[in-house]
């Protein structure tokens, strides 16, 4: 048995497509694969020649707070039944891993099947999104500040001036064009609502039969004020329904503000962060103010280039990640991911005691610079 990975190629998209289905669907492909898209790479493994293991390799940039760190995220993943415990999905992560490495990555994303699964490559939970549910009657009463209308799905770019204030505030969610934008929305839209002019928050809404649950697919806010109307307007929804549901990131204000008897929170989807480049990932979350000075050490087992010291120099206006020096900490590829993204921080992973440390004043150094940041993926792939 010879496993083999592969940038794929127009010849291999029957194969893909087949792959897909069976995993995905559990039949033969009904049509043809569309052709790969721009920002996306197709990757397979072959197994004797044969199109076992496939996925794609989404281009995203990522916000962490004011930072952008180019992202691989990996979506599709799938491993046909007869080649599963061959070692194939394996070949595939580590050949992914080395694709995004060549093409530049930073760092990469995924929502996993089974979290213990892709830890194993060096990927780890970071990235709390709640689900909450509420009984239509306890939708907390606030005021309706600002004009409300309803967006038509191709003017969708325009709900940027909530969307990237809010996640500019946290870590983990991808800066749209507006072709993202449709693809979010997906091939049938849920109704649009905004409020504000400009546009303060929205979110989109499936409300179909009286008196079920109202499911909100998105909600984004940038005020205060954006967040309360958007209430209002939800509370306008949901005359006629038994519920509502809706996720937020994990610094939400419902549980904060408005926790009421009847709530019901959950998590749900958590992401899994990998820095794919420790040097360019480091370099692209410097704060801008400040300075600071330590040295890490990290323990990568699938990308040899990312182990070893960094010596990090940073200052108003500059910074500087370079190789070697002693270090202050020695922390695994898993935790540092976490700690680039910003939750759990770099104090939490210490105080977990999952770092070792050789000198502490350096070690204080590294988690005022890393600090930390509320997590959340609002794109699902």
């Amino acid at each position: 048995m010879s496993l083999t990975f592969h940038r794929a190629q127009p010849a291999d998209w029957e194969e893909m497509n087949h792959v897909w289905a069976w995993v995905y669907e559990g039949s033969p492909p009904n049509e043809a694969l569309d052709p790969e898209p721009e920002g996306i790479t197709r990757v397979l493994v072959r197994e004797d020649g044969k199109a076992a293991a496939v996925c794609s390799i989404i281009d995203y940039e990522i916000a962490r707070g004011e930072s952008t760190l180019s992202c691989g995220g990996i979506g599709g993943v799938a491993t046909l039944v007869e080649s599963r415990r061959s070692g194939a999905g394996s070949a595939l992560m580590r050949g992914t891993l080395r694709q995004m490495f060549d093409d530049g990555k930073a760092i990469s994303a995924l929502y996993a099947f089974k979290e213990e699964y892709y830890r194993r490559f060096g990927w780890e939970a970071c990235g709390w999104r709640w689900q909450h549910s509420l009984p239509s009657h306890r939708i907390p009463e606030t005021e309706l500040s600002l004009p409300v209308r309803q967006i038509k799905p191709e003017d969708a770019a325009g709900l940027d001036s909530a969307y990237v204030p809010m996640i500019r505030a946290l870590s983990g969610s991808h800066l749209r064009s507006s072709d993202d934008w449709q693809k979010r929305l997906g091939k049938k839209p849920m109704a649009i609502y905004a409020v504000g002019d400009p546009i303060e928050g929205y979110f989109w809404a499936k409300a179909v039969e009286f008196w079920e649950t109202a499911e909100i697919g998105e909600i984004a806010w940038s005020t205060s004020r954006g967040y309360d109307s958007l209430w209002a307007v939800i509370k306008g929804l949901c005359s006629n329904q038994a519920n509502v549901t809706w996720c937020e990131p994990p610094n939400g204000p419902i549980i904060g503000r408005f926790v009421n008897q009847g709530l019901d929170s959950k998590l749900s989807r958590p992401t899994m962060f990998r820095v794919i480049n420790v040097e360019k990932a480091l370099k692209a979350i410097a704060p801008a103010g400040g300075e600071f000075s330590f040295c890490l050490e990290v323990v990568d087992e699938e990308i040899p280039e990312n182990c070893g010291a960094f010596k990090v120099t940073s200052g108003p206006g500059s910074s500087t990640v370079i190789r070697g020096g002693e270090p202050d900490f020695k922390l695994d590829v898993r935790q540092l991911s976490q700690a680039v993204m910003g939750d759990p921080s770099l104090k939490q992973i210490s105080e977990w005691g999952l770092l070792e440390t050789f000198d502490e004043a350096g070690l204080d150094q590294a988690i005022e610079w890393f600090g930390s940041m509320p997590v959340v993926c609002m794109e699902f792939f």
